[in-house]
């Protein structure tokens, strides 16, 4: 009885994405998705296009800044947060909460939109404190609009719950450990929390943003922390699917997911969640599942992730691909003999704040895969070390990374010589290959023009087979 009575009081994470909040129809139907729930722990992103409104505001602040064109700013987008709340809020008593709430957060903001006019520059961690308002404001919205619907329903913020991460400003890491007694205590209770994601703060109090689409891993997190019995995520798109299908007409949904083939759809371009979002559920073993959005009763979801997925002939569950890279070629007759070499170049790389994702490497060369636009950074800072054995750093940005995923990849024979004979076939030339560095992952690179037609060769290889048998 008591461990029925503890699921019973275990509260489900619920994910509303961007996509989902971008129009006052899709946030008219929030209430009546929160009723087939008991109370469950609600996390937000922003509005669709905030996000990305606060960072373009923010990167055209190179100089003094007139106040008008701030007012202007902080006017839109009060504007866009009214009207999306829908005529039935702005016409009862709820619209002056609602007006008064907003105009508290962007007074704040405008604090921070001021005085980063007069600095002429944005530095970290004043950035992750402007775009963590987007969260703010739709968690504002969001509050108003269940409660016009009659929910019990209230805002807490990552500050309430403690959500505790590291001290990178712009990509940080959540403590589950330090995150769960004060998650615990604050979410408790019988009404719906309306959680901003995407933010934490990190040891001494500051926020902290968790990398763009980050309210995946916040809720995630959050789930982490409360035990909850599932990380339901609605999107508008229908879950997981075998390709993109701008690129396969035919392409097909995913039922199920590992984990870790859900962690390398996300990482290889597949963007349907945030590639941390697994991260702090594998332990537990909580599933996460993905429905579309508007959802009605009796629904199901398109994909659930969970520890295992069934494996079947063509093992691969999926063909993604990512033009967020560009290449680094670090060429030298011995560079990949010489001890340390790596280690330096990584150092150096990582102290410009680069991110390396991947290394290939040979006896004349190592490659370095790094995000789209990061490369001639990378590439001074290896030129700076003056590494006797290094003869040349190239620069490749014209690389598109094609990925096949799926459970026994690795082990089953034949994945290979099926994936480059279609390559082959189609004149697609491969630059480089991975194979074997993730148990269920294989990638290659290409020239960015060709990854369209290699998505679908690979995809028809694979899937145009399994139907034949």
């Amino acid at each position: 009885k008591r461990e029925a009575c503890m699921d019973l009081c275990r509260k489900t994470v619920v994910k509303l994405g961007g996509s989902v909040l971008s129009s006052r129809k899709n946030i008219a139907a929030v209430p009546k998705l929160v009723s087939l729930y008991e109370n469950p722990v609600l996390v937000v992103s922003a509005l669709a296009g905030v996000t990305q409104a606060l960072t373009d505001f923010i990167s055209g602040l190179k100089g003094p800044v007139e106040t008008v064109s701030v007012e202007d700013f902080l006017a839109r987008l009060r504007g866009m947060h009214l009207d999306s709340a829908g005529d039935s809020v702005r016409k009862s008593r709820l619209n002056w909460g609602l007006q008064a709430e907003l105009d508290s957060e962007l007074a704040a903001l405008k604090g921070l939109l001021q005085g980063l006019a007069f600095l002429g520059e944005v530095p970290d961690s004043i950035r992750a404190r402007v775009l963590a308002f987007g969260e703010r404001l739709s968690a504002r919205v969001l509050f108003r609009v269940l409660a016009h619907a009659g929910v019990n329903a209230r805002v807490v913020t990552p500050e309430e719950m403690g959500l505790a991460t590291d001290s990178c400003f712009l990509n940080a890491t959540i403590d589950i450990a330090r995150s769960k007694g004060t998650a615990n205590g604050v979410l408790a209770g019988s009404f719906t929390a309306v959680v901003p994601g995407f933010y934490g703060l990190s040891g001494d109090g500051r926020v902290t943003l968790l990398s763009r689409g980050g309210s995946d891993y916040s809720a995630a997190a959050i789930a982490a922390c409360i035990a909850a019995p599932s990380l339901d995520i609605f999107k508008d798109v229908a879950g997981y699917l075998s390709a993109d299908p701008a690129f396969v007409a035919d392409a097909r949904s995913i039922p199920r997911l590992s984990y870790r083939e859900a962690a390398e759809l996300s990482y290889f371009g597949a963007r349907i969640l945030h590639p941390r979002t697994m991260e702090p559920l594998c332990g537990a073993g909580t599933p996460i599942r993905l429905f579309p959005f508007p959802a009605g009763e009796g629904m199901e979801p398109a994909t659930v992730i969970h520890r295992q997925s069934p494996v079947d002939d063509a093992v691969v569950k999926s063909v993604t691909f990512s033009d967020d890279f560009s290449i680094v070629e670090i060429r030298g007759d011995g560079v990949g003999l010489v001890p340390g070499l790596l280690a330096k170049v990584s150092d150096a790389i990582s102290r410009v704040g680069i991110n390396i994702k991947s290394v290939i490497t040979a006896q004349t060369a190592i490659n370095l895969l790094l995000e789209r636009g990061d490369g001639a950074a990378a590439a001074r800072a290896v030129d700076k070390l003056d590494i006797q054995a290094v003869e040349a750093v190239r620069i490749r940005e014209n690389a598109g990374v094609v990925a096949v995923v799926g459970e026994g990849i690795r082990t089953r024979p034949g994945i290979a010589a099926r994936m480059f004979t279609a390559l082959a076939t189609a004149g697609i030339n491969v630059r480089m290959i991975a194979f074997g560095a993730s148990p269920v992952a294989a990638y290659f690179v290409v020239n960015r023009e060709d990854r369209a037609l290699s998505v679908s060769v690979i995809h028809q290889a694979f899937f145009s087979r399994a139907v034949a048998t």
